[in-house]
């Protein structure tokens, strides 16, 4: 945790309202290391995974990393525009963008500190953490279409995009 606030600080205090002054004008670089930068962690803890704790903890797992994920986007959606923060839309944009947690903090924590967890739940805390993004990216991708074309989603089309995104997304995976 503490290097993950230093590298907070620092970006904070390097940026164009800190002391750095550094102009932030061009999100495009930004994004290109960002993407970069998480695929090297996801690989890095996909690596270091023990693939028996991996299966006797992908039921969990998974299950928290696309229910709980649609849950948590769920709640804040509807709280964000209970309180008439946002649209329903731009709720569940929101929710979204705020709803998984980060693989980098996890993966640091747990395996800086050699926690053993009871019950194999640092297994099901690395794999939910390690895949719980892809249903993020969903949820915001479909949020962006919906938010930028006006059309409605339906059930249907949510349904065709989800497994049509999935089932690329694992296909390319595994392939990879």
């Amino acid at each position: 945790i503490p290097v993950l606030l230093v590298f907070l600080c620092i970006s904070m205090l390097a940026g164009s309202d800190g002391v750095g002054k550094i102009p932030f004008d061009d999100p495009l670089p930004a994004q290109v290391l960002g993407s970069i930068t998480l695929c090297l962690i996801l690989f890095n803890g996909g690596i270091k995974t023990d693939f028996s704790k991996f299966v006797s903890s992908i039921k969990d797992g998974a299950s928290l990393a696309t229910l709980g994920i649609l849950l948590t986007v769920l709640i804040l959606a509807v709280f964000l525009y209970v309180f008439g923060i946002f649209s329903f839309k731009a709720s569940l944009l929101m929710g979204g963008i705020v709803a998984s947690t980060d693989a980098a903090a996890v993966f640091s924590i747990l395996s800086s500190n050699n926690l053993k967890l009871k019950n194999n739940l640092d297994s099901v805390l690395e794999l939910e953490s390690g895949s719980n993004d892809p249903m993020s990216y969903f949820i915001i991708s479909l949020m962006i279409s919906s938010l930028t074309s006006n059309d409605p989603i339906t059930l249907s089309s949510g349904a065709f995009f989800f497994f049509k995104e999935m089932l690329l997304g694992a296909t390319l995976g595994c392939g990879m």
